[in-house]
């Protein structure tokens, strides 16, 4: 049997080193949606461990200031270093294992110590300053053995000694920059009054285009509808974000002025602050609607206290590509093509999917709304790299199909037996309208049934099953080893919530696959399975297989 793939080990290195920073990324998003509390509520707890976890959102911002400003400082020799880690020889899937274990522990030793709702929080504790520092300390090693796992992960503990070794002034400048941010910060409250108050005017013009009834206390600073209202304090008026975006700026035409023209660059400060403005807008705006049409939760959840690090990413990154395009001095004839190789449009897909997860999370409350825009996306993404899957073997057999039949068997008789029907996934359809509970369920079916079988097989079966082959690159997705079957089949299982059938259907995917060597034999099998699932869900009211 010929081999499927021939694109180099770079873009294996490359694409690995992805997934485990998307990982971060995903368990960032998680822990700070399930464990989303009100600050001021923290801060005036007599409870020590919950007076200290209201440091946990500066923190966050701390953090994300300083791995902005390091990489920005190294980003000169960032091709050198990932050659250097390239080079170095890593166990990292050991490691990967033990850091999913650690953050599931962390999140479930956090649910213990912490009730579900802020509202509850002070009333639920009534132990001794001794036991609560006990717990602080227990949550606070836990956290870091978590953060340490990931970064073993990502690479070797030689390549972090010597990244500090040869890096501490940039470390040391990150920290620095992180520092003034958070000063600058720390003056929202009196700086940021005057944008809170524009702020607050331009949300109400924007609601009143919409909304014939608005409620408005421009005093209080108070904005809603008729339902739901928010108070737009000095720290929710974007001043931070203009800051961060500000420190940013600087940072990066210090580093490569060089190669950028001037005084044109300058344009980067005005473009970057009113871009961050706008999109803080667009968060109030979106709060007050989901609040009072979809759910409080979603509001004051993701919308809230994620969406404001997301839009600075995703501002800095547009800056940096304005800056490259327009304001660089020697502009690059250099043609990129954008054709994927195989290895590539087996796993972007994948990529894309989490991603998209993470996103949808952040603005979801127990029931993804935005579930049609990631399948579609996904979809889209399929159809765009579907010249590269035009070299794999395509077909069906029989025996997939059984195959998929025996995993539904088998999915059922696994399915744990629930009585506790609230929040379920009918209770959130039935306050949707019509139309779009209708387009929900198609393509929640569609989605089950065609394009996450094709995603999950692409990345799981097709590059997986093969990257733990030796000789990665040359071998043959039909070539059985032990190690490789069954670490794709566990990484399989680990990512649904059923773990065990997960790990069982994806051995049975991967002997659909072993079969005739053909990748299309585990995407039926899967497609089978998913569809008789969603039979038995939409015929038999079996809600709990798709929650």
């Amino acid at each position: 049997m010929p081999t499927l793939f021939t694109s180099n080990q770079s873009l294996t290195y490359y694409l690995r080193l992805s997934f485990v920073f998307l990982l971060l990324l995903i368990e960032i998003v998680s822990l700070t949606g399930l464990f989303d509390f009100h600050v001021e509520e923290l801060k005036n707890s007599e409870n020590t461990f919950i007076r200290l976890s209201s440091f946990a959102s500066s923190l966050l911002k701390f953090l994300v200031s300083f791995v902005a400003a390091f990489f920005l400082l190294i980003s000169p020799r960032i091709l050198e270093i990932f050659q250097s880690l390239k080079n170095t020889e890593h166990t990292w899937t050991k490691w990967l294992v033990i850091q999913l274990l650690t953050f599931a522990l962390l999140v479930l030793y956090t649910s213990l110590i912490l009730p579900d709702s802020s509202s509850n929080i002070i009333p639920s504790f009534g132990l001794s300053l001794n036991l609560e520092a006990k717990w602080f300390a227990v949550w606070f090693a836990l956290a870091g053995f978590t953060f340490l796992s990931w970064l073993l992960t990502f690479a070797p503990k030689s390549f972090w000694i010597q990244l500090f070794l040869s890096e501490y002034r940039a470390m040391l400048m990150a920290v620095l920059t992180a520092t003034i941010i958070w000063l600058a910060v720390l003056m929202s409250d009196k700086i940021g009054a005057p944008v809170a108050d524009v702020s607050i005017k331009y949300a109400h013009e924007i609601l009143l285009l919409f909304f014939p009834f608005v409620s408005y206390n421009f005093d209080g600073k108070i904005l809603g509808l008729k339902l739901f209202e928010i108070e737009i304090s000095p720290g929710c008026s974007g001043y931070e974000g203009m800051v961060m975006i500000t420190v940013f700026t600087a940072l990066y035409i210090w580093l490569f002025h060089k190669h950028l023209k001037f005084p044109h660059v300058f344009l980067l400060f005005p473009v970057g602050i009113v871009a961050i403005w706008i999109a803080n807008l667009i968060r109030i705006v979106s709060m007050i609607i989901f609040g009072e049409y979809v759910s409080r939760n979603i509001a004051m959840g993701g919308l809230h206290s994620q969406a404001g690090w997301i839009n600075f990413t995703l501002i800095a990154i547009a800056l940096i590509t304005l800056a490259h395009f327009i304001f660089a001095r020697k502009k690059t004839n250099r043609k990129i093509s954008l054709t994927p190789s195989l290895n590539t449009a087996l796993l972007i897909p994948f990529l894309v999917m989490m991603g998209l997860l993470m996103i949808s999370s952040a603005l979801s409350a127990g029931f993804e709304t935005f579930y049609p825009l990631r399948i579609g996306i996904c979809a889209a993404v399929l159809w765009y790299c579907r010249p590269a899957y035009r070299t794999l073997n395509w077909g069906w057999s029989w025996q997939a199909v059984m195959i998929g039949v025996a995993v539904f068997i088998m999915w059922i008789l696994l399915e744990p037996s629930t009585t506790d029907k609230s929040n379920s996934l009918p209770d959130h359809l039935s306050k949707l309208s019509n139309w779009f509970m209708i387009t929900w369920l198609f393509f929640r079916v569609m989605g089950s049934v065609i394009v996450i079988p094709i995603v999950e097989e692409f990345a799981f079966r097709g590059y997986l099953l093969r990257y733990f082959i030796p000789d990665f690159e040359k071998s043959s997705v039909v070539h059985f080893t032990w190690i490789s079957f069954i670490v794709s089949s566990v990484m399989f299982g680990l990512m649904h919530g059923r773990w065990v059938a997960g790990i069982l259907a994806g051995m049975a995917f991967a002997i659909a696959l072993y079969r005739r060597g053909y990748l299309s034999d585990a995407i039926v099998a899967h497609g089978v399975a998913n569809a008789l699932i969603a039979a038995n869900v939409l015929l038999l009211n079996q809600w709990s297989l798709w929650e």
